[in-house]
């Protein structure tokens, strides 16, 4: 495995702030009972527990969730629960809390950058000296580059949504928020969103002094049942909400994960595809580039349990002029100080990052890859009840991959085509 003492919160958490485990494994075998998607989950914004819409939705747009979300300019590429580059994510619920009157962490910064303390990300005293419209404006001075980095500059429309915004958010005075972002199309899946079962938004908010845990899976664990084994085959976009990419690039130079009908493998359309460049390895303090899918639905548990699987199975091909290793994400190696947080103490502690993992040797056709997990590297590293996730990951300095048919296998790997009936 190898050693990534600076890497980023790539374990995955989710790419819109309502996706769900269910928007990944709704079951698509009878479309329609078991909540069609498109917003129709029970728990999808309507839970019993759900609070009503506080001032900071009214504040939240379209124009601010295209931004923020694409396509186009996309801040999520840079600023998600994934990566938190200077420690800001712009995806997860509750963003307007999350950015009143806070202190920019002004982390991640180019060598001689210099940053005077006290700047607030949405200043509520003075709107106009936050230091989001500071960094969208150009007017950062010192404190590393204008955003977005290494795109075009906003619009004057773009600007202006992000301008209202911030005035919207600094004049709600610290009005108390909770609700996520509406949920986008399909995410409704079993009726398990982000309210679950009744539960609504507000039933998810952690109780102040509750007794304290050994681990965050201690009592928040949801068992995968082997009725869940399949992840993705690409050939409907149903759960590509689930996929993330992340790269550390000089210049920015990554594609989004996408869903493209190339020719899948074993006989399929379509597949997974993300390409990066300019790769930055640990070895020159970047944290690589890669890909990955996100497991945990925070209304089940906040750690998935994959005992009833012996292995994860998919097809891949493509090239990178380094290693691709397969790692998958555990809360004993997941910082506590990331989100969504794991047992490892923070980033810097020599257990952050350092996931049980398999390297695999990309060819430029298809291959199928079976990885057994109770064989990840380093011997008896992997856990099975406290899975966050799986990423793969490369030092680069370019890669570009394929991905397709892939699950969680009990027994005998698929050997062709995967479908929601596993």
């Amino acid at each position: 495995m190898s050693e990534r003492s600076v890497t980023p919160w790539i374990a995955f958490a989710f790419l819109a702030a309502a996706c769900t485990i269910e928007p990944r494994f709704v079951d698509e075998r009878e479309p329609g009972a078991a909540g069609g998607g498109a917003n129709s989950g029970s728990g999808a914004n309507s839970g019993s527990g759900a609070n009503q819409p506080p001032s900071y939705t009214e504040c939240e747009t379209d124009c601010l969730h295209q931004i923020i979300n694409g396509p186009g300019v996309s801040c999520k590429l840079c600023h998600s629960p994934q990566l938190q580059f200077s420690r800001l994510d712009l995806v997860s619920p509750s963003l307007g809390l999350r950015l009143l009157d806070v202190e920019a962490a002004h982390t991640d910064l180019p060598a001689g950058s210099f940053c005077p303390p006290g700047d607030k990300l949405i200043n509520s005293g003075q709107p106009a000296e936050s230091w989001l419209l500071k960094k969208l404006t150009g007017q950062q001075g010192d404190c590393g580059d204008s955003m977005p980095q290494g795109a075009p500059p906003l619009s004057a429309e773009q600007l202006a949504c992000f301008v209202d915004y911030v005035g919207c958010v600094a004049h709600t005075n610290g009005a108390t928020q909770t609700q996520a972002y509406p949920n986008p199309p399909g995410t409704g899946g079993t009726g398990m969103g982000a309210g679950g079962s009744g539960m609504g938004a507000g039933a998810m908010a952690p109780v102040a002094g509750g007794p304290s845990k050994a681990s965050v899976c201690d009592g928040s664990t949801y068992a995968l049942p082997p009725s869940q084994a399949y992840i993705d085959n690409f050939e409907s976009d149903t759960r590509l909400a689930g996929w993330y990419s992340f790269a550390d690039t000089a210049p920015f130079n990554q594609t989004p994960f996408e869903r493209v009908m190339t020719g899948g493998a074993a006989s399929t359309a379509w597949a997974g595809h993300v390409e990066a460049s300019a790769v930055v390895p640990p070895l020159q303090k970047g944290f690589g580039a890669g890909f990955g899918f996100g497991l945990v639905d925070p209304a089940l548990g906040h750690c998935i349990d994959l005992s009833a699987f012996d292995g994860i199975s998919f097809w891949i091909q493509g090239h990178v002029e380094a290693q691709l290793e397969l790692q998958i994400v555990s809360a004993q190696t997941q910082p506590a100080d990331v989100s969504p947080s794991g047992d490892c103490p923070s980033m810097t502690s020599p257990c952050a990052f350092q996931h049980p993992s398999q390297l695999i040797k990309l060819t430029p056709g298809w291959q199928h890859v079976v990885i057994y997990l109770g064989k990840l590297q380093p011997p008896g590293s992997y856990v099975s009840s406290k899975v966050l996730g799986f990423n793969l990951i490369t030092d680069g300095p370019a890669y570009e991959v394929w991905i397709d048919e892939v699950s969680f296998f009990k027994g005998q790997p698929p050997l062709g085509p995967v479908t929601p009936e596993l």
